[in-house]
């Protein structure tokens, strides 16, 4: 078993100042791993956790997640708390967890915020449009996290062309947003092309994609 690490950031929805929270981090079964408290930055400790070992994912024949799920759980006075569940852990990769925190309005008893991180996709891809030409040169601008548009896309797509060989890669959504299952993904093709394994598409990961 390998070990992977997330760090929580909280911030204010309004003007992006940092939040001091209660952070609660749970397993699949709702399990309590650990509790604690962001400092005056709104950043938590770095938490160690359990996720499959990197080596193991990349033995041929290997078909299950490359990474473990736990849910992540925010309160803070005065804000709407907030659950995110399915934040995907990878084996020695820390992950930043930026939460933003919406004030309570006043007699507020509105549901609570939650996001629910979309799980890579057990069944077949989709049939999709036959995909033109592959993209030529680096477009220039890192690819990570947070990221969207066409190149995103093309690095999706041909994500999902290399599964074929590669089934440790997660099946992604072309979507062109690039989310934690997408930097999920990259992580693995950056292991098995002897990569520095950031999540990061930069000119390095994107000449290997598009060799």
């Amino acid at each position: 078993m390998g070990i992977g690490f997330l760090t929580v950031q909280t911030r204010s929805g309004e003007d992006n100042l940092p939040v001091r929270a209660r952070v609660e981090i749970r397993n699949r079964d709702g399990d309590l791993l650990y509790i604690t408290e962001t400092n005056e930055n709104g950043n938590t400790e770095k938490f160690r956790l359990t996720a499959p070992d990197s080596e193991l994912t990349l033995e041929p024949g290997y078909n299950r997640p490359a990474y473990s799920v736990v849910d992540v759980h925010v309160f803070a006075d005065g804000y709407k708390p907030v659950h995110i569940r399915d934040v995907e852990i990878v084996d020695k990769i820390t992950a930043v967890l930026p939460v933003k925190m919406l004030p309570l309005e006043d007699n507020d008893s509105g549901p609570d915020i939650e996001y629910n991180i979309p799980p890579p996709s057990l069944l077949e891809p989709t049939p999709r449009i036959q995909p033109g030409p592959a993209p030529g040169h680096f477009p220039g601008t890192l690819l990570r996290v947070g990221s969207h548009g066409e190149d995103v896309r093309h690095v999706q797509r041909r994500l999902n062309d290399i599964r074929t060989d590669h089934p440790s890669i997660p099946h992604l959504a072309e979507d062109g947003i690039f989310v934690f299952i997408t930097q999920s993904a990259v992580i693995v093709f950056q292991r098995i092309s002897g990569i520095k394994p950031d999540g990061i598409v930069g000119p390095l990961t994107w000449g290997a994609l598009f060799k």
